[in-house]
């Protein structure tokens, strides 16, 4: 830095030469003197530049100040009309789910009603049935016994008529061969000789 500084102000200030033509020393000057120099220097050069750059960059994070401000109100807003959105389809949904399960409730309890009911039809339906079944097949019983008990009887007749049929062809036959004759209320049978 302090080349560039001496080499600034050798071409910023003019030359002196002594009498036998060499350059002549620059008087010793203090830091703060170079320094104070230094600044004048760097103010000629670049300080229209510096303070027009230090103007717009003021400029730019002012109007990017106000920009950040207005999308982050934006995206303040946004974001409450999103979360206002989803809070109001969330209650949406729940309440369309309350009632889906309200109705499928309901739907099951008329169901299992309807089931009950017809359990309770199909078990006095089948008490009914049982009842008049037995009572058929207690009827039909009865019938076929005395069926059975008639035709015991009648073969049982059948079977005296056959036996008195029998007793009185053998009367006729013994009557008719004179080997039978009936004295007082007694049969008695003959020798025939």
């Amino acid at each position: 830095m302090t080349k560039s500084t001496t080499g600034e102000r050798e071409a910023t200030s003019p030359t002196k030469t002594t009498a036998s033509g060499e350059p002549a020393q620059p008087a010793p000057e203090t830091a703060r003197d170079i320094d104070s120099n230094l600044d004048k220097i760097r103010e000629i050069l670049i300080g229209t530049q510096a303070r027009e750059t230090d103007r717009r960059v003021s400029q730019i994070e002012l109007h990017l100040s106000k920009e950040l401000a207005t999308i982050r109100d934006e995206t303040k807003r946004s974001l409450e009309s999103l979360e206002n959105y989803i809070r109001k389809e969330i209650e949406s949904l729940t309440s369309f789910a309350r009632q889906e399960q309200n109705q499928r409730i309901e739907s099951v309890r008329r169901t299992d009603d309807e089931l009950s009911k017809q359990t309770r039809e199909l078990r006095e339906k089948t008490f009914d049935l049982s009842k008049f079944l037995s009572e058929e097949i207690a009827r039909r019983a009865d019938e076929l016994t005395k069926f059975i008990e008639s035709a015991i009887k009648e073969l049982d007749g059948r079977k005296m008529e056959r036996n008195a049929l029998g007793g009185l062809l053998q009367e006729m036959g013994m009557r008719l061969t004179e080997q039978f004759t009936l004295s007082e209320g007694r049969a008695e049978l003959k020798r025939v000789s």
